[in-house]
Order: C-alpha cells, then sequence, then structure tokens
C-alpha cells in the first residue's frame, strides 16, 4: 500500500522530522519550492523550510541560549513528531479501507501536505519568538538612563 517515510525539514537537532509516504501525488509549494540560482545567498526563513529550521538551530544551540531557548523548542519539536507519529498510524489504518488507489492516494497526501505546512508554520512562529525574545535581552536594544 504505502511507505512512509520521515523526513527531516533541516538539520537534526531542531528539524523536525515529518511523513511523506511513497503514495503521496504532492508536496506542500513550500517543501517543493527550489531557490533561484540568483538567489544563492539569500537565507530565506518566510519561504523555505530548511533555513527556517536552520536559523532556529543556529539561534538555539549557544551554550548561552541552549537552556533558555534550545530544550523548550526541542520539547516542543518530540511532541510534535509523536503527535504526527500517532496521527500517521490512524491515517494508514484508515487507508487500507480506501480501495480505490486514487482516493487513497489523495487521503495520504492530504494528511503528509498538513503536516509539512503545520511544522512550517509553527517553526515560523517559534522563530519569531525566540528572535524578539532574544532582542528584548540585547543589550542593543536597552536605553541607557
Amino acid at each position: 500500500m504505502s511507505c512512509v517515510s520521515w523526513v527531516s525539514t533541516g538539520p537534526e537537532l531542531y528539524g523536525v522530522f515529518i511523513p511523506v509516504s511513497n503514495d503521496c501525488i504532492n508536496v506542500t509549494e513550500a517543501y517543493g519550492a527550489n531557490q533561484s540560482v540568483k538567489d544563492k545567498e539569500v537565507f530565506d526563513t518566510d519561504h523555505y523550510p530548511y533555513y527556517t529550521f536552520k536559523e532556529l538551530t543556529t539561534l538555539c544551540t549557544g551554550p548561552e541560549n541552549y537552556k533558555i531557548y534550545g530544550d523548550p523548542v526541542q520539547a516542543y519539536w518530540s511532541k510534535a513528531e509523536s503527535n504526527m507519529f500517532s496521527g500517521m498510524n490512524k491515517v494508514l489504518k484508515e487507508a487500507k479501507n480506501i480501495n480505490d488507489n486514487n482516493a487513497r492516494a489523495e487521503y495520504i497526501t492530504s494528511y503528509c501536505n498538513d503536516m509539512q505546512t503545520k511544522a512550517f508554520e509553527d517553526a515560523k512562529e517559534i522563530l519569531q519568538k525566540v528572535v524578539t525574545e532574544q532582542n528584548k535581552n540585547s543589550n542593543a536594544f536597552q536605553n541607557e538612563t
């Protein structure tokens, strides 16, 4: 019926693993996008999941940041992966009952794409929160009196 691979969306420390099935008929736009060669130096966290997860890794893993940001972010992805794994088990059980190959592929694709989208949107939100918190704590943003 279907083989499910768990594919990292970035560096393994913070790149949440998302389900991708060989039965999928497409991926979301963000995961299927190819960055233009002319933009090869652009670190685009708004449009490319890899860069979003790479930026989270960069901001969260330094010794001064790991306990404050790294632990909570890693715990969030661990919970998210666990929820996706449980969800994928339910999807595959339901998919066994769908006799039409195209309908089954669409059903599995829908779940995988929803998880891809959710992971990317969550990562962008988490990244924004981490950046905001780090900026608040930065001496550069504190007024001297």
